[in-house]
C-alpha cells in the first residue's frame, strides 16, 4: 500500500468527462492515475492485474453499472476505495449503503474532486493504521509465547511468586526476557509506521497502549 502516493482508476463511459477525470488526477501529485477504462469489464481486468487503492466510478454506463462494479469489486483481496461520480443524487443511499467513501455529483469543479480524493486518502492511512495495530499484536503474541513452567502466565507476565522461582531475574522483579523481545519487535514496526505518516495523523498511536499492555 503507497497511501503516501495512492493508485487511482478511472472508470467513465463518457470520452470528455473520462479524459477531464484522468488530466484531474494526473495533475495531482499526491496521487497516481493507474487507468482510465470506459467500462466495468475493462475495470475489472485493471483491477485483477494492478493494484488499485481508490476507484472513481460513474454509475449510469453500459453493460456493468457503477454499483455493480462496486459489488464486484468487494471481493478482491484488498478491494479499492470507491469514489462515485455522478449526476444522479438519487443513487446515493445506496452508495454510501455499499461503503463508497464519497459521492461528488456532476457538474464538479477541481477542488470538489481534489476533496473527494483526500477523504479517500485519510481513509486509507486508517486502514493501515488498523493492519499495522494487527501485525504488531501478531508479533507480541509469537514471540511472548515462550515456554515455561506455566505457558499461558508466561505469555502473560502474570506470574506468582512461586511461578517465578527459577526464572532469570524473576527474584529481582525484571521482565521475562521475551517479553522484552515482544515489546522491541513491537515498537520496531509501531516506529516503522509512526515515520511514514504526516503530523497530522500522529495523534493515534495504539502501538503504545499495547507495549504498556505486554509490560503489565
Amino acid at each position: 500500500m503507497s497511501v503516501a502516493r495512492p493508485r487511482v482508476m478511472v472508470v467513465e463511459d463518457e470520452d470528455l468527462a473520462r479524459e477531464r477525470l484522468a488530466r484531474l488526477v494526473g495533475a495531482d501529485a499526491g496521487f497516481e492515475l493507474v487507468a482510465a477504462c470506459r467500462n466495468g469489464d475493462e475495470a475489472l481486468a485493471i483491477v485483477q492485474a494492478e493494484h488499485v487503492e481508490v476507484a472513481l466510478l460513474d454509475i449510469q454506463m453500459p453493460g456493468i453499472d457503477g454499483m455493480q462494479l462496486l459489488r464486484r469489486m468487494s471481493c478482491a483481496a484488498v478491494p479499492p476505495l470507491v469514489v462515485f461520480i455522478t449526476a444522479h443524487p438519487v443513487f446515493a443511499v445506496d452508495a454510501f449503503a455499499g461503503e463508497a467513501v464519497d459521492y461528488v455529483l456532476k457538474p464538479f469543479d477541481g477542488a470538489r474532486l481534489r476533496k473527494a480524493l483526500r477523504v479517500a486518502q485519510e481513509r486509507l492511512r486508517a486502514r493501515e493504521a488498523v493492519e499495522m495495530t494487527q501485525r504488531i499484536r501478531s508479533v507480541i503474541n509469537d514471540v511472548a509465547a515462550a515456554p515455561s513452567q506455566d505457558a499461558d502466565a508466561a505469555r502473560t507476565g502474570r506470574l506468582d511468586s512461586s511461578q517465578r522461582q527459577g526464572l532469570p531475574g524473576a527474584q529481582r522483579g525484571e521482565a521475562l526476557p521475551g517479553q522484552w523481545t515482544a515489546v522491541r519487535a513491537g515498537a520496531a514496526l509501531a516506529r516503522q509506521f509512526h515515520s511514514r505518516q504526516p503530523q497530522r495523523t500522529r495523534q493515534c498511536r495504539p502501538h503504545r497502549r499495547i507495549a504498556r499492555d505486554v509490560q503489565g
